[in-house]
């Protein structure tokens, strides 16, 4: 796997994961603002995956905003040399209790969901060395913050 991995611009990965929803954003009529950080991160990644993990996440966002007025911010920030996206949306949130489930395989509390999405996100940003934190308020929103190891190249001496 370790082929698939090189070294790759955070604002890139997350405007193509915008790319890949935009059909829904614009069927939902969700204002996207992005607040990048002016020096871009790069991050050492397995690109496809790391996609598929954004876009699982910015699907889930989507899925949770109300039909009208749905924001989804995504910002980026150097944090002590680490390269930080986060990415928040103001939709229903997730209950106390259901936040520590998020992340199991068929957990969901959407009804007609499978629940694979942000289980196997999670199984990709760990093998991708991210640190994943979740916080959410019900009626206000979820965000997502991801820490990526800036100059970690996956895999090395291990």
């Amino acid at each position: 796997d370790k082929m698939q991995s090189g070294q790759y611009s955070v604002h890139q990965l997350l405007d193509e994961a915008l790319a890949m929803t935009k059909d829904r954003i614009f069927l939902k009529n969700i204002a996207v603002r992005k607040d990048y950080t002016t020096l871009d991160c790069k991050i050492w990644v397995n690109k496809l995956k790391i996609k598929i993990a954004l876009t699982n996440i910015i699907i889930n966002a989507i899925e949770a905003m109300p039909p009208v007025k749905g924001k989804l911010k995504l910002i980026t920030r150097s944090i002590n040399g680490n390269c930080v996206i986060e990415i928040q949306d103001n939709g229903v949130g997730i209950s106390k209790a259901n936040l520590k489930n998020i992340f199991t395989p068929y957990f969901t509390d959407k009804p007609a969901g499978m629940g694979l999405g942000l289980s196997t996100t999670i199984d990709i940003l760990n093998s991708n060395h991210v640190k994943t934190e979740v916080g959410s308020k019900e009626g206000k929103g979820t965000r997502f913050i991801l820490t990526f190891e800036k100059t970690q190249q996956s895999g090395e001496c291990l």
